[in-house]
């Protein structure tokens, strides 16, 4: 069995952050309320002063400060018994999960057909930049074969500004294939039901067509 740490990515990620910080409010809400709660039982076990000393008065001061404790004690485990819930929400984030084959096969294929598309949209991306490059060393070439300097500095600026042109086509078509690429595994991913530890790399494969 292969054991894999539950990782939530992005957007999954920014909305368990959220819960967490949540949960950590709540559980300091919670713990003030406590607080609160055990520091009414102690002046609860005090009996109230009776300047007179009245017998009765004091036992049915003391049989009511009883009842207070009693109610306090049910809210005092009420209130743990939250926190205790609330801690096991707070931590089941980074428990561990065990993956099943079947989900680790159809992982695995996604990322390989990923993978698979971003290798051919590099090597499309270098043969397109080869091209282009070809084309400006022959433009340049042939400008700087004109005498006269007004015709030559427009065929060479008009050389530049054919390569610029064609620069950002070769990018832009990286790009599509690229973000087409991890759109299909991030629906893949979805589908095979297993946390993708991984992470969303996408930038750093579209960064590979600048």
């Amino acid at each position: 069995m292969v054991i894999e740490k539950t990782k939530v990515d992005s957007p999954l990620k920014n909305n368990l952050s959220l819960r967490k910080m949540k949960t950590k409010y709540a559980l300091t809400a919670i713990a003030v309320v406590l607080c609160f709660v055990l520091s009414t039982a102690v002046s609860a076990t005090v009996p109230a002063g009776n300047q007179y000393g009245n017998a009765t008065s004091s036992a049915a001061a003391g049989n009511g400060n009883m009842s207070r404790l009693e109610a306090l004690q049910k809210q005092y485990e009420r209130l743990a018994a939250m926190i205790a819930e609330l801690k096991a929400k707070l931590g089941q984030g980074s428990a561990s999960v065990v993956a099943d084959q079947a989900q680790l096969d159809c992982a695995r294929a996604a990322v390989s057909a990923r993978e698979s598309a971003i290798a051919t949209a590099q090597d499309a991306f270098g043969n397109c930049t080869a091209t282009v490059l070809s084309a400006r060393k022959a433009a340049l070439e042939s400008a700087w074969n004109i005498a006269e300097s007004r015709e030559r500095n427009k065929a060479t600026n008009d050389a530049w500004n054919k390569f610029t042109q064609d620069q950002k086509t070769c990018r832009e078509n990286h790009k599509k294939t690229v973000k087409a690429a991890w759109d299909e595994f991030k629906s893949a991913i979805k589908n095979c039901k297993i946390a993708n530890g991984e992470g969303n790399r996408e930038g750093i494969d579209l960064s590979l067509g600048n």
